[in-house]
């Protein structure tokens, strides 16, 4: 682990990555953004962040698709991801995808 740990925010929403990353950084995270699925793949590759904040509906590459992709690299090692929406069907009762 990094220190300070190293979180990567990977959000379509500048208003969420914003949000997200001005609290982190409150409390001494390191941290860097994503825009997109494509971009988070990217970033992972480059920073190697300690933990992985994604949402899960973004354009090109959606969440789900990425935390598939890292997961199933066997050259990395383990990246926690904890997937992020703001869709109220997943917030009520579970995923609808």
């Amino acid at each position: 682990m990094n220190d300070p740990p190293r979180i990567l925010v990977v959000d379509d929403s500048e208003t969420n990555r914003d949000i997200i990353v001005t609290r982190l950084r409150a409390h001494g995270y390191e941290t860097s953004e994503a825009a997109d699925g494509e971009q988070g793949l990217a970033a992972v590759n480059r920073w190697v962040p300690d933990l992985v904040l994604l949402d899960v509906t973004m354009p090109k590459l959606d969440g789900i698709e990425v935390c598939r992709r890292l997961k199933s690299d066997t050259t990395r090692p383990f990246t926690p991801i904890i997937l992020l929406t703001a869709r109220a069907a997943c917030a009520r009762g579970g995923p609808t995808f």
